[in-house]
């Protein structure tokens, strides 16, 4: 169905030409589970956009966070928000209530999924879903997921994502609060 919205999302900095046999058990254990809640974030998010997708032509704004203890919450706009809220407000909201849980604890990792056109690879824009992904361990990235869709047969064709850095946003505060 979508199996790349799971693909690995290279942990902070990546292992470039450190020698991963060198880093205790406890080092390797924590990147694996750390990779294990940001793919688990990334499956989940990307099925709900799917499913969003192939059910109305379109993706509104919601949020994901993974719990320390595995659970997954999605955040939306109400019904009644969708109505008054514009594009920007409801993610502007959607960003607020991700911070707002990330700081109360609790949170492995979390992002926000919108939609957006992007240009790839020097063509028109295309079509696509934003995510903003960060772990409370430090990885904070921007994967742009284009898509090709038909309206009259609801074909839906997930294309290779792009993936980015960005600096922290939804942990900063949280950082912040356990440096004190």
């Amino acid at each position: 169905m979508c199996l790349f919205f799971g693909a690995n999302i290279a942990l902070a900095g990546e292992v470039a030409a450190t020698d991963v046999s060198k880093k205790d058990d406890e080092a390797k254990r924590q990147e694996i589970i750390t990779q294990a809640e940001i793919n688990r974030l990334v499956t989940y998010g990307g099925e709900y956009a799917y499913k969003l997708i192939k059910g109305t032509g379109g993706l509104s704004p919601f949020g994901v966070l993974v719990l320390d203890d595995g659970k997954v919450i999605v955040l939306e706009a109400t019904t009644e928000q969708k109505k008054s809220f514009t594009f920007k407000d409801e993610i502007l909201e959607l960003r607020r209530l991700i911070k707002e849980s990330v700081v109360k604890g609790n949170v492995s990792c979390a992002a926000l999924f919108v939609s957006a056109l992007v240009p790839v690879e020097g063509s028109k824009d295309q079509p696509g879903i934003a995510m903003e992904i960060e772990h409370k361990l430090g990885l904070s990235a921007l994967r742009f997921v284009p898509y090709e869709y038909t309206i009259g047969d609801g074909e839906l064709k997930l294309l290779k994502p792009v993936t980015k850095e960005k600096p922290v946003v939804f942990f900063a505060k949280a950082k912040a609060k356990a440096k004190k």
